[in-house]
């Protein structure tokens, strides 16, 4: 296509004819004017404007719209760079989650292996949740200081190096050491991936249902998983498999990344809430070259200094941020009522509800399909209907759920049970979403993966309250309390998410001071 443009315009140009006159002819005499000498002008036919050279454009592009070939190809390779960075974090989730699902499925291995019971091979479960806990707390300092796609390579090739020395672990302390460092590297993968998705789409008002989009990576990893590697394990009978199958996807994700992902850039874009995040990151990178320039006084004066800018940039944006903590409050109810409802569902539909264990799984199947549907359908609306605000999605699913709860308590029908179940994943879910993404929206770009660890930290102490908690309140009052209060839980998180019902993002926040400064408002 470059080569048929530049051979059209080469045409265009030859075809034009040369509009200066040579030095040795005379000017033409001009229209009406009287010839020296003479005492009447010369009468000469009136030439015909001639029509401007059809555009190349037209031969060479009838889709596009209005503009020069060079906007043209610019806005083509910005499309084509999101798409292109968008698939590949994408695929990069979907290989850390089946290095990290698979735990149900070498399980049974670790217990023949280690002639072990049930409860003392779950210490090896509980080492992961912990490491994944501290890690999303600490972990954002790592992410906003280095190269996050490089960090993302880097966490699936240890994934897949933990998983492969699982496969040779003989001991229970062992084994629980290892797990606990997969669930610390895990912990590593969203930060990464939003980080990378945040770069690539800066503009807070399109990049709502991407997002979403992105977060059904979390479905398909899970989805993927019994069918790769129960398949592998029954085609070979090998239970070893259950580590090699996701070591060795996650090891080419890793090598996949580096080659196109790592020193790669960012797709370039030219709106104004790219402009304001390009600007913002051009800012704090100006402050760290201030910084690096007083190293006149020596190497260590250099790092206190810096040590400075990051403690109080975390100390400003993140920890004295009032958003933050609602949208943590919220995250810390949500954490209860989807850990509970993945959790317990089983064993509450047949125990409450009497129904067997196909039932309960075609409820749990529900939940998830109205997730990964109310997921798409509420990051579009916070673009559209909000025009980028995330606030009042979340804050109408979180309300909606207390009814819908309270409706699962009186459901006893098993064909509305799914329905009902449906209902709740296309409310939790949503919320889930978009707290990760706007958590990362109204700080600084610079510390937007500390505050996602921080909200993403207060979650999975919600998550850790399902377990016990509810098992203690269950044997005491039944599963009707139990119910009646997730219901409770869910009005109180849509009660702290109302004051962020206006809330918009950082980049967007400017963009709107300034527009109002201009104006006099």
């Amino acid at each position: 296509r470059d080569a048929t443009s530049r051979w059209v315009l080469s045409l265009a140009h030859a075809t034009q004819p040369d509009r200066r006159s040579p030095p040795d002819t005379p000017p033409s005499t001009p229209v009406g004017r009287a010839v020296p000498g003479k005492g009447r002008s010369l009468s000469q036919p009136r030439m015909k404007a001639r029509a401007p050279p059809r555009s190349t454009q037209v031969f060479l592009d009838r889709g596009a719209p209005s503009g020069n070939l060079t906007e043209v190809t610019s806005r083509a390779n910005t499309q084509s760079g999101r798409l292109r960075v968008f698939c590949l974090i994408y695929a990069a989730y979907v290989g850390l989650l089946v290095a990290r699902k698979n735990y149900g499925f070498w399980i049974p291995h670790a217990m023949a292996t280690l002639d072990r019971s049930k409860s003392e091979v779950a210490v090896i479960g509980s080492s992961f949740e912990m490491a994944s806990g501290a890690g999303a707390l600490l972990n954002g300092f790592l992410i906003d200081a280095v190269d996050p796609s490089l960090a993302l390579a880097c966490a699936l090739a240890a994934s897949a190096s933990i998983n492969l020395g699982l496969a040779r672990a003989r001991s229970l302390p062992l084994m629980a050491a290892l797990w606990g460092l997969n669930g610390a590297v895990q912990s590593l993968g969203w930060p990464c991936v939003s980080k990378v998705f945040l770069r690539a789409f800066p503009d807070p008002k399109g990049r709502g249902m991407w997002y979403s989009i992105l977060s059904t990576s979390q479905n398909v990893g899970a989805a993927l998983v019994p069918i790769l590697v129960s398949a592998a394990v029954a085609a070979s009978g090998d239970p070893k498999l259950a580590f090699h199958v996701p070591a060795a996807l996650a090891l080419c994700m890793s090598l996949i990344l580096l080659r196109f992902l790592w020193r790669c850039g960012e797709p370039k874009t030219t709106t104004p809430a790219a402009a304001a995040a390009a600007a913002m990151r051009a800012r704090d990178a100006a402050l760290a070259a201030a910084l690096a320039a007083k190293g006149k006084r020596g190497p260590k004066v250099n790092s206190r200094a810096q040590l400075f800018s990051v403690a109080q940039l975390t100390w400003t944006d993140v920890l004295l941020n009032w958003r933050l903590w609602l949208m943590a409050v919220n995250y810390f109810c949500i954490g209860v009522i989807r850990s509970s409802l993945t959790d317990w569902t089983p064993m509450m539909l047949a125990e409450y509800k009497g129904m067997p264990v196909a039932s309960a799984s075609s409820c749990l199947f529900s939940f998830e399909l109205g997730g990964f549907i109310g997921s798409v359908v509420a990051g579009r609306a916070s673009d559209l209907l909000c025009h980028g605000r995330r606030g009042p999605v979340m804050a109408v699913c979180t309300v909606l759920l207390c009814p819908t709860l309270v409706a699962l308590d009186a459901t006893v029908d098993p064909l509305l049970l799914p329905l009902v179940y449906f209902a709740l994943g296309s409310l939790a879910f949503p919320v889930h979403v978009l707290l990760g993404l706007a958590s990362r929206e109204v700080v600084s770009p610079a510390a937007s993966s500390t505050a996602g660890g921080l909200v993403k930290f207060v979650a999975q102490l919600g998550a850790s309250s399902a377990g016990y908690p509810l098992g203690l309140l269950q044997q005491r009052h039944g599963w009707g309390s139990v119910l009646r209060l997730l219901a409770s839980v869910a009005f109180a998180g849509g009660l702290a998410t109302l004051p962020l019902w206006r809330t918009i993002a950082r980049v967007d926040e400017r963009k709107i001071e300034s527009r109002h400064k201009v104006k006099g408002g």
